[in-house]
């Protein structure tokens, strides 16, 4: 039994094959400041909320591969599905770090820490 936890584009994490540790979702909201003298700062609203979602995670040896289908998605530089508890809605690919540990005598690492960087899309 796969449980799927999330999938981007047709890119998924369950829990089996990639260890998806934590995922944080936050939404900011646009304002503007500006000084009053002997005042306080007025502020404005300059626009609509932003979303970013953060995951992370870490893979152990026999699923190092497994990422290069997900830089493959995220080359092409265009918006896709993103589907989880969140529910489902368009996202681009802002960023994907990757830490390297726990080396073999090969030079081969065992261990690979990732944290994926998603901003949602609007059209």
């Amino acid at each position: 039994f796969r449980l799927m936890l999330a999938m981007i584009g047709d890119f998924k994490f369950e829990q089996t094959k990639k260890e998806f540790e934590q995922m944080t979702h936050e939404i900011t909201w646009s304002w503007s400041k500006t000084n009053r003298i002997g005042n306080h700062p007025k502020r404005q609203t300059t626009g609509k909320s932003d979303e970013v979602i953060n995951f992370s995670g870490t893979l152990i040896l026999q699923s190092i591969k497994s990422f290069d289908e997900f830089v493959d998605l995220a080359d092409e530089q265009k918006p896709v599905t993103f589907s989880s508890a969140l529910g489902s809605f368009l996202v681009v690919v802002e960023s994907l770090k990757r830490d390297y540990s726990s080396f073999l005598k090969t030079g081969e690492y065992r261990e690979q820490k990732f944290t994926i960087k998603l901003s949602r899309y609007y059209r």
